[in-house]
């Protein structure tokens, strides 16, 4: 592998502003990279250890290799240079991040931004704010597709949806769900206020009941900063506190544990929510 595109995967695993700038992130292994080409995603090039590599990872190479992204053999070892994991595959794919899912120059015009399509009408979205654990942000989207959000934003200052330790804790998940980016949290919770949507958050001692409230409207989700929550001037723009009663000494949940309990309410809800009939045309 060439020194200089060494340094450029390197950048690729460690900094989130080289991401933005290229509009590509990381992915490691067959698992991930088979998940990736089924949901559509453009693969840009292949790195592959052959000396290493199982028969499931040259056949994802191979298959990635067919669909038009050229297929580089390396030494063993050239891969831990990267640094993209501790313990790296010996398969790495270089992917195209979807258009709409990252605020990075040449992915979409200003004018074109995920801020002006269309907002989702029914069901609920997720919104995470400040959140700063990749681990977490990986979980979230897990929980995010299982439990059939509608959309996820990634808003003011989260971890990077692309980083290569988000894209593993997501298994996959962040391929599908695709999580947008607004760099102003208070902006974003003000529009969907406008829109007449409930905005709820949690809280351990504050609020209605989780089950209790009312999932069955249109609802936007927050979940906050792992250690300050939200910001207090984010604060006027929930509508409803939704409250998580806890046993024993804990005090609180993990984010992402919080955001499954709330988001699987959800779930329950709009599934056992009687379905209106259209009424049949004259």
């Amino acid at each position: 592998m060439p020194r200089s595109r060494l340094a450029e995967l390197q950048r690729l695993a460690r900094q989130a502003s080289e991401r933005r700038r290229t509009g590509q992130f990381l992915i490691e292994g067959a698992v991930l990279a088979t998940e990736a080409i089924e949901a559509g995603l453009r693969l840009v090039e292949v790195w592959v250890e052959q000396d290493r590599a199982s028969v499931a990872e040259l056949q994802l190479a191979a298959k990635a290799e067919a669909a038009g992204a050229p297929l580089h053999p390396v030494k063993q070892g050239t891969l831990a240079r990267i640094k993209a994991s501790v313990t790296p595959p010996a398969v790495l794919v270089v992917a195209e991040i979807p258009a709409g899912c990252t605020p990075a120059a040449g992915v979409l015009p200003p004018e074109e931004t995920e801020a002006h399509l269309p907002q989702p009408e029914s069901g609920f979205t997720l919104v995470a704010v400040d959140m700063a654990d990749p681990s977490n942000a990986g979980a979230l989207l897990r929980c995010a597709e299982g439990a059939g959000a509608a959309e996820v934003v990634f808003a003011g200052n989260c971890v990077d949806s692309w980083s290569p330790k988000t894209v593993r804790a997501s298994a996959g998940s962040v391929f599908r769900v695709r999580p947008k980016r607004k760099e102003d949290a208070a902006e974003h919770l003000r529009q969907e206020l406008q829109l007449a949507r409930q905005v709820v958050a949690t809280a351990a001692h504050r609020g209605e009941p989780y089950d209790e409230v009312d999932f069955t409207v249109p609802s936007t989700i927050v979940i906050g900063n792992e250690t300050h929550g939200l910001a207090d001037p984010l604060k006027k723009y929930i509508s409803t506190w939704a409250r998580i009663e806890l046993s024993g000494k804990v005090e609180s949940l993990n984010v992402a544990m919080a955001a499954a309990v709330i988001c699987f309410e959800a779930r329950r809800q709009l599934k056992a929510a009687p379905v209106l009939a259209h009424p049949k045309a004259d």
